[in-house]
């Protein structure tokens, strides 16, 4: 019972911190669900998938086996202040597998500076964050450990002085802002799945063990 006030809390919590930015809808929302050509950065985008469905019916992008996925032109979508909804799937990866880091989502702005979601290799079974220059060595790691075969909606927000980073309502780390993010159209992406830049992560793991649902930018 107490177990589910805090939840409940929680989520009224998030609820109230994103009604003001919700207020004017998302800049990017995109669900992947099918094919879909979407229009960014002047031009347009092909994202022809592939697109699984998960056992309950929903369906997501699947990632992990390929470098192949177009990346999404993001300068007009963010900003110094913003909000990054993800809903994402974790799968069950080969043993040969089960080491290599998967990258779920990357936001890479000026420079070297990276947003990034990903499940670290090993007996990890948290969601891996960072908001971060390559120069800045932290990185996060979600108390609330991922279960294989759920749906989980993380959400990181950033106002200039905090990061906070929560998942399915609940509050994970919060951190004073390490700097105020610049967003270059000529190197501002969103990059889903494997993710070659330094240290990010250099490679498939050779299967889809990632499935993203939806993504939402305010």
């Amino acid at each position: 019972m107490l177990k589910n006030l805090m939840v409940l809390f929680s989520l009224a919590v998030v609820s109230l911190a994103f009604a003001e930015t919700e207020k004017d809808g998302p800049s990017l929302d995109l669900k992947f669900e099918g094919p879909m050509t979407i229009k960014a950065g002047g031009g347009e985008v092909k994202i022809a998938g592939p697109i699984v469905k998960a056992p309950d019916g929903k369906s997501g992008l699947a990632v992990g086996s390929t470098q192949d996925l177009p990346r999404i032109p993001a300068a007009e979508f963010v900003g110094e202040t913003g909000t990054i909804m993800l809903t994402f799937m974790s799968q069950p990866v080969k043993p040969e597998n089960s080491l290599l880091n998967r990258s779920i989502l990357v936001l890479r702005g000026d420079g070297r500076e990276r947003v990034t979601f990903g499940l670290p290799g090993g007996v990890s079974k948290s969601l891996q964050f960072t908001f971060r220059k390559f120069t800045d060595p932290k990185t996060f790691e979600t108390t609330t450990p991922i279960e294989f075969g759920r749906w989980y909606q993380a959400v990181c927000t950033w106002d200039g002085l905090t990061v906070k980073l929560f998942l399915d309502g609940v509050l994970q780390t919060e951190f004073q802002q390490p700097y105020v993010p610049k967003f270059p159209a000529v190197s501002t992406f969103f990059y889903t799945g494997p993710y070659v830049d330094g240290y990010t992560n250099p490679n498939p793991w050779n299967e889809d063990s990632c499935l993203i649902h939806q993504i939402k930018v305010y």
